[in-house]
This record gives structure tokens, sequence and C-alpha cells, in this order.
């Protein structure tokens, strides 16, 4: 979702109460903000930017247990959890040493609202109940951290039981056959290494699901 989901009633309302009539629990992307406690706290960058918050490239599960509790308990949206992408991609969701030199942020090939992305801090899990109650712990990568080892490595260090790759597959050619092939590559190897199924999905429509053996 190319924008903060959250900051938005009308569509939180929508997708949370589309999960609640599917009765099924939806991983989705989305950004993220996080506003600063006080003007010393803004890094130079922010500063430079004129933002008062850190931009994140984000995935959310919405499980149907959340949407009801949220639309007819009024949960506070600040109780859902997230994970913060931990590998940006070089001059296009950050620039390198922009943070000590605000300037270079200007090389990036996005200058606008949702560009120049901070980093996260750890991978987490996110976990949903299935229809039989048991819960399922699923570790969510963004992208360009499927390129990383470090990814699937984590991942598995924080007890997932499989991995889900939301990518649009656009950085790795300009032909849809090149990127394609280059990302299943990709999603066959982490999936060997961390000995964990994989469930690709992609804005493109091309799905993949992989097994621990590729």
């Amino acid at each position: 979702m190319p924008f903060v989901l959250l900051e938005s009633p009308d569509a939180v309302r929508a997708v949370f109460g589309s999960v609640l009539r599917w009765g099924t629990p939806m991983l989705t992307g989305t950004f993220d903000r996080a506003f600063y406690a006080s003007d010393e706290e803004i890094p130079n960058l922010q500063r430079y930017l004129g933002r008062n918050y850190a931009l994140y490239n984000s995935a959310m599960m919405i499980t149907p247990q959340l949407a009801w509790m949220h639309l007819r308990e009024n949960l506070p949206l600040s109780s859902v959890r997230m994970y913060h992408k931990t590998h940006l991609m070089p001059f296009t969701e950050y620039v390198p040493l922009s943070d000590r030199f605000p300037r270079f942020s200007y090389a990036s090939v996005f200058n606008d609202e949702f560009s120049h992305f901070s980093k996260g801090n750890a991978l987490e899990y996110l976990s949903f109940a299935a229809r039989n109650q048991v819960v399922h712990r699923v570790s969510p990568i963004i992208c360009w951290d499927l390129l990383s080892a470090r990814s699937s490595r984590l991942a598995v260090g924080t007890g997932a039981q499989f991995i889900a790759a939301l990518t649009n597959e656009s950085a790795l050619g300009d032909r849809f056959r090149v990127t394609v092939h280059q990302m299943e590559s990709y999603s066959r190897f982490r999936s060997i290494e961390s000995r964990r199924s994989i469930a690709k999905a992609a804005l493109t429509g091309y799905s993949l699901f992989t097994n621990p053996f590729g």
C-alpha cells in the first residue's frame, strides 16, 4: 500500500473490514512513521528534509482478531506490530552517507514524501492463529532483504516457522522475465540457507512458494 495505512481512517476501516469478512489474516506492505519526541532528537538528515519523523518501509500483519478488536472494541492502532525494513536499497530508499552529509540526499532516484527511509532496528516475527487456533510465526522480508543471506539467518533466529517475502520486482532489470527469475533464484537460495519455506508475493502478480530444499 503506497501510503501510511494507519494514518488513513477510511483505508483502515476498508482493509480491516475486508480481513474480518474474509476470516483470514493478511500480511501487507505499507509505510510507517515514527515521530520524534522533541526537536533535539531529530537527526541531521530528517532535519534537512524538514521532517520531525522517521519514515519506514514496512510490513504489517492484520488478523481477523485484530480487525475485530479495532473495529468493534476500539483497540488503539498503536498496538499494531510492524516489521521495518532493515536492508535498504542504495539510491532508491536511502543515499549512503546522507545521514552524515544531508546534501547527498539529492542523489536519490526519488525525492518525494515517501523516500529517504530510515533503517529498521531488528527483524521480528509476526504471528497469527489458524482456524484450528494453532499460532504460526512468520518473518516478513521486503524486496532488497531477499538478496541478503543475513535476512534469512535473522529470521531463523527469531523463531519464525516460515518467511514471507514482499517485493515489487522492479529493481533487478528492465524486463519482466529477467526480474522474475532473478528473484525466484534468490528465494530458493534463502530457503536452502535458512531451512525454511518461503511464500513470495509481488506487485507484478507473480507468486512463488519454496520448501526448505529450494
